[in-house]
């Protein structure tokens, strides 16, 4: 029962009353009334006649200043991940130092290894776009993972954007060069991470379709992501037909009931990394997987 629902049936209870209770409650309201102006009247008096007697105010302690305390909010981490694995990359059989099998980009990217994490990564650089190697439809409800790893130091200058992009490709290959920057040709549902300082990150999620915005958010602001510099984060997206949900280390960042375009069906998984002034030396940005997690972009089909 909602909130709403008493108050609608004591209004119920109220108009039920026959003329003759309601006539008596319109006398005991004329009492009351009566009763406490009276009082005042005589208050009024006192205070009236303490003056003129030279009476001051009885001093009144002040009162207490009740602080209510803060609300406490709870949630949970409801991510429920596919059973059918439609698409998976570790970068376990890829060569160091090479972008990897299927994949396309506009520019460069290397699997490595890195001396704090254990298994293969895939180092992502500024102003580059990349699509994974997917070749199957992800249908109406599917989820999405992967480990991503933002080694920032700050120097004065802005960070680079991550964005990951749902596309579809319609007609066309799913590594055709074309997506790699018009991907919002047919369809597609963003989200962009914008990494800051002092607790000032921000994400915006955005769908498009025929080239045409059909969804633009608000910035969300996620402070947290600042205390996960230089550490695995996991992502994890999840979508049933037009609602879009995405968590970062169990933050819920996105949950968009009506975002995701439905006319055509996704099938590819778009990154890209942002322009930014500090050198590549200056700054990594890499992707991956953990032991404990799902392998590498698995994009498995609800149950």
């Amino acid at each position: 029962m909602s909130k709403a629902t008493p108050i609608l049936l004591f209004t119920l209870l109220l108009a039920g009353h026959s003329y003759g209770q309601f006539g008596s409650l319109i006398n005991k309201a004329k009492n009351k009334i009566n009763q406490r102006i009276d009082r005042r009247v005589d208050q009024t008096m006192d205070k009236s006649l303490d003056e003129a007697e030279g009476k001051g105010a009885p001093a009144t302690a002040p009162a207490p200043s009740a602080t209510e305390p803060s609300l406490a909010s709870f949630s949970k981490y409801d991510f429920v991940a596919g059973e059918k694995v439609l698409y998976a990359e570790d970068f376990a059989e890829q060569s160091i130092g090479e972008l990897p099998t299927g994949w396309n980009s506009t520019g460069t990217g290397e699997v490595v290894t890195l001396d704090k994490f254990a298994g293969r990564w895939l180092r992502l650089h500024k102003s580059v776009s990349y699509l994974t190697g997917s070749n199957n439809s992800f249908g109406q409800d599917y989820t999405v993972e992967f480990d991503l790893l933002l080694q920032l130091k700050n120097n004065g200058w802005m960070y680079p954007q991550f964005i990951v992009s749902l596309l579809a490709s319609r007609d066309l290959s799913p590594d055709d060069n074309s997506l790699l920057k018009d991907y919002r040709q047919y369809a597609s549902a963003t989200a962009t991470i914008a990494p800051f300082e002092n607790n000032g990150s921000r994400a915006i999620f955005e769908a498009f379709k025929e080239k045409s915005s059909t969804f633009k958010g608000d910035l969300i602001n996620i402070g947290q992501l600042q205390n996960w510099y230089g550490q695995p984060m996991h992502v994890a997206i999840q979508v049933q037909k037009q609602r879009y949900r995405c968590w970062v280390n169990e933050l819920k960042v996105f949950d968009v009931p009506k975002g995701v375009p439905t006319a055509d069906t996704m099938n590819q998984l778009r990154l890209e990394v942002g322009s930014t002034n500090y050198p590549e030396e200056g700054y990594g940005v890499a992707t991956s997987a953990t032991s404990a997690s799902p392998p590498v972009f698995p994009i498995p089909a609800t149950a």
